[in-house]
Order: C-alpha cells, then sequence, then structure tokens
C-alpha cells in the first residue's frame, strides 16, 4: 500500500468511516479480485477510500453533488489522485440519478439548522416529523447536475461494488443503472422504514426493485436477524427512519 493511501487510511478510520465488518467480511468472501467500488452521496469519500484500501480496489468512483461536501471529498482524495491519477480515483461533484440533466437539491445549511447533520442534504426536502425531537434543520436551494449510472459508465469498466447514501433518492440511483446492476456483486444501501425526507421510497419499494433486478438481501447492518425480520415485516409499533442494508447479486 502505498504512502499516501495509507495516510487516508488512517484518517477515515479515525473519523467518519462507517463500513460494518460484516459487510467487509462479505466483501472479501465475494472472491471479488480488485472490484471496482462506486462510493454514491458521499460526504467525504472516507467509506470509498477505506474500502478501496482493505479489497484492494481497481478503481474508485466518488459522487457527491453538495457543494460543502464536495470540498472534503477533494480534500481527501487529492493525495490519491496525485499518486494513482484521477482515472483510477475519480470525482464527480453531480448527483447519481435516473436522467441526465439537472434537478433542485436541498443542502442542509448548517448555519441556520440546530441538527447539523450534514449528511441529510438531499434531492428530497427533510420530513419534519424526522426533525421533530431531532432540531430543526434548515435546507438551502440549489440546482445540481445530474447523471445516471448507466452514462457514466459507458465507456468506463463498470462497478462491482456500490455504496449508496443518497438520502431518498436510492430509486433514482437504481433505475439509472439499469444496464451496469448486471456486472454489480454487491451494494450496500441506506434505507427508510419511515420517511425521512418527503417522498423518498422505503424499504420495501427499495428491496422490490433489487430482487426484480436479481438481487438477494443479506441482511440490516449492525441490526440483529430477529430485529431486521420484525422490521421488515412491519412487527414493531416504531420502526427506525433509517438503516443499511446489503444485497449480493443473486445471479
Amino acid at each position: 500500500m502505498c504512502e499516501a493511501l495509507k495516510m487516508i487510511q488512517e484518517r477515515v478510520e479515525s473519523s467518519s468511516c462507517d463500513v460494518d465488518p460484516k459487510f467487509l467480511e462479505l466483501a472479501k468472501s465475494l472472491g471479488i479480485k480488485s472490484p471496482i467500488i462506486c462510493d454514491i452521496g458521499s460526504r467525504d469519500a472516507s467509506e470509498g477510500i477505506f474500502l478501496l484500501g482493505q479489497l484492494g480496489g481497481a478503481r474508485l468512483h466518488v459522487f457527491e453533488p453538495n457543494p460543502a461536501s464536495a470540498a472534503r471529498c477533494r480534500e481527501n482524495l487529492a493525495p490519491l489522485q496525485a499518486e494513482y491519477g484521477v482515472d483510477k480515483i475519480a470525482f464527480s461533484q453531480v448527483a447519481a440519478s435516473d436522467r441526465n440533466g439537472s434537478a433542485a437539491f436541498y443542502p442542509v445549511n448548517l448555519d441556520r439548522s440546530e441538527n447539523k447533520d450534514i449528511g441529510c442534504s438531499s434531492l428530497f426536502r427533510i420530513n419534519p416529523k424526522y426533525t421533530k425531537r431531532r432540531g430543526h434543520i434548515a435546507q438551502e436551494e440549489i440546482v445540481v447536475e445530474t447523471i445516471t449510472l448507466d452514462s457514466y459508465f459507458t465507456d468506463r469498466q463498470p462497478p462491482d461494488i456500490l455504496w449508496i447514501d443518497v438520502e431518498g433518492a436510492e430509486l433514482k440511483v437504481l433505475h439509472g443503472a439499469a444496464s451496469i446492476l448486471k456486472n454489480v456483486k454487491l451494494i450496500h444501501v441506506e434505507v427508510s422504514f419511515r420517511a425521512m425526507h418527503v417522498g423518498k421510497p422505503l424499504f420495501w419499494e427499495v428491496d422490490s426493485y433489487l430482487r426484480q433486478c436479481a438481487f438477494r438481501f443479506v441482511f440490516l447492518v449492525e441490526t440483529s436477524p430477529f430485529r431486521g425480520f420484525l422490521y421488515r415485516h412491519k412487527l414493531l409499533p416504531n420502526l427506525p427512519w433509517h438503516v443499511n442494508a446489503v444485497y449480493v447479486q443473486n445471479r
């Protein structure tokens, strides 16, 4: 591992990187040699960088439309791009979606928000019910460029692993990736059992679409199998707002 990657790995491991060991173990067990990794909706590129190092990735593609988060991504990725080049470590300040063009985007205004979770920035507006007990979140409205993963990878080698954290745009990302999903082996996606954002698809919609695309549900991250079963079958009165779900290709 080069010094630049070692340095960044140490930084992300001690900061906001949130890769569950169980997911990492599963990724290694699939035997994907030199995987191509997509970090989609990456507030600082930390998860993508971590996976790149831990899995011996061949390439990393990072997508983040929020200008403030994009600046963090560029900062973290710069040493790796200097070492490996922008072809291997690629960053795009765009929103992965279901069409190419532009769309309204709602970044969190940290100065006007009680809850300063910049990760709530989204193509969707925040649900007031979510923030009722978590502190007010003020969102601005800007216009960002959108792109489908299918068009992005038209002249690139398709990815093996998708790490998706897009606060409501999960189905937009997946609908725009209909072709490349045939090559994807592993997906980590944040899902909601109650809508954090207005119009956000819930777990069951995302799950149904991925099953149609020949993916198999494996587990909910940091959730026991029993509790995950209760969530998925709506057997608890208070379902979680968000949790991460893992899928593997079932072909």
